[in-house]
């Protein structure tokens, strides 16, 4: 980290507490979908829950319809004590509303990760 960090990163992480919104990230792996059915077994789940930024929509610039779309939002998490990697396809839980991760951003501060920008889609 930089000595901006040392200064910085305490100050934000005490916003995010603050001001943030719970969250729950549930990450699934593993399993096999079964075509004939439908179905996908023997998956498992794993929940996390965070406090972010709350969601914000996108300026009307940047959204194409198709990369970035009209309902979509953003939110940043702080990598600091994160115990887990924010992935795309993940599924994130606000105020009983849930979002998919579409794409996901490392934040860097000199050589390491200090947040995770994500793109999020009911």
């Amino acid at each position: 980290m930089t000595e901006l960090d040392d200064a910085l990163v305490p100050a934000v992480l005490d916003i995010i507490d603050e001001l943030g919104a719970d969250m729950t990230f549930r990450i699934t792996s593993g399993g096999a979908y079964n075509p004939a059915t439908g179905d996908r077994t023997g998956e498992s789940t794993v929940e996390y829950t965070r406090k972010a930024s709350p969601p914000s929509p996108y300026s009307s610039r940047y959204i194409d319809g198709d990369l970035i779309r009209e309902d979509d939002a953003k939110i940043m998490v702080a990598a600091s004590g994160l115990a887990f990697t924010p992935i795309k396809n993940m599924e994130v839980e606000i105020s009983g509303e849930k979002w998919k991760t579409v794409s996901v951003k490392r934040l860097w501060s000199g050589e390491q990760v200090c947040g995770w920008e994500m793109q999020l889609r009911r």
